[in-house]
């Protein structure tokens, strides 16, 4: 019997996805010797191409018969994955993919989304790593990675020399950045890591903002607030006397006081006094006040102290009864005289014009 068999490679046409393998069988003969040098029934393949492959069936009469598969191959997809990192926590990351026809995505944290393009908004450190992306063009998967880096925020420090008094320098200093951005009232700004304003008023006092930014460019920010008391408010008082009186001085404003004056005047008090004045003790009389806060004021006034006028009195006596009586007076700018009989006149030279013994 002459008859060959009828041999069957099955399936006849298949595909596949590149790397993937198959399975082809032979049947209706005894033996078998495939186009790969197999010589079973059933064999594997992984073709890198489309590839296609015979098998000889022999039957037991040693007719033999050919059949044939072909295994098509669909190359994988190429997928790409990026995202727009480096980023800080607080910004929102955008994963970018490419390459299929649907997308599948997994990343730190439970990540996943089935979107092309997904985002995660205000991410945290938790959210930095690898994300990877599964992209399918029919049955073929092709599978890509993109790492995501999450730089943490800055950890800034602000601070000042305050408490201080107004016109004494007002020094700020701030930590955790490269590049420095301060904020303040009164207008305030600057980029320095320390700036400082050399002559502070009152209105400088308040909040102020310190925004750092580090080598990944992260920013954060951070407070500090100053304080500019006041000086205080000198109220002085002085005096004009006159020689062997008492000099008063007085101030307010403060809770110490220091007073400087001539002839080498010094005192603790608030309101001093010097007695048994002299002309030597009149001039400028300097007092420092210290307040609560330890700020300090200096103000002056002038003490002046008048000499005791020289009086000179005279008269033109002897003179007989009925003769006019002379007074006479130098050394002041006003005049008093009183005497005798209830004698009083205000004139520097008064002159009686007809006198009496009793005068």
């Amino acid at each position: 019997n002459t008859t060959p068999p009828v041999v069957l490679s099955t399936p006849a046409s298949t595909n596949i996805c590149f790397g993937q393998s198959t399975g082809l069988s032979a049947s209706g003969a005894v033996s078998y010797l495939w186009s790969t040098a197999a010589t079973t029934s059933v064999i594997t393949v992984t073709p890198n191409t489309t590839t296609t492959y015979t098998v000889v069936g022999m039957a037991a009469n040693g007719c033999t018969s050919t059949a044939i598969s072909t295994v098509s191959v669909t190359p994988l997809p190429i997928p790409i994955a990026g995202n727009n990192g480096p980023l800080c926590v607080g910004a929102n990351l955008q994963l970018n993919g490419s390459g299929g026809t649907t997308y599948a995505w997994a990343g730190p944290a439970g990540f996943m989304n089935v979107t092309q393009n997904p985002s995660i908004p205000a991410v945290t450190l938790n959210e930095a790593g690898v994300y990877t992306l599964v992209v399918t063009v029919g049955t073929c998967t092709g599978v890509t990675t993109t790492s995501v880096t999450i730089n943490p925020l800055p950890l800034p420090t602000a601070s000042n020399n305050g408490p201080v008094c107004e016109g004494v320098g007002l020094t700020f200093n701030g930590t955790g950045g490269v590049f420095y951005n301060w904020s303040g009232p009164a207008g305030f700004v600057s980029n320095s890591q320390t700036p400082g304003i050399l002559a502070p008023s009152v209105s400088n006092s308040g909040t102020y903002t310190l925004t750092v930014t580090d080598a990944n460019g992260c920013i954060n920010f951070t407070t500090t607030t100053a304080v500019v008391n006041p000086l205080p408010a000198i109220s002085i008082s002085g005096s004009t006397v006159c020689a062997n009186q008492t000099i008063n001085l007085g101030a307010t404003g403060g809770t110490i006081y220091n007073w400087n004056g001539p002839s080498g005047f010094t005192s603790s008090s608030q309101n001093p006094s010097i007695p048994n004045a002299n002309p030597s003790m009149g001039g400028v009389y300097s007092v420092t006040v210290t307040d609560v806060n330890n700020c300090t004021s200096t103000s002056n006034t002038v003490v002046v102290v008048n000499p005791i006028p020289t009086p000179n009195a005279n008269n033109n006596s002897p003179i007989c009864t009925g003769q006019s009586f002379a007074l006479s007076a130098t050394g002041g700018l006003t005049y008093s005289w009183v005497g005798p009989n209830g004698f009083a006149s205000t004139a520097q030279n008064p002159l009686i014009n007809t006198s009496t013994t009793n005068m």
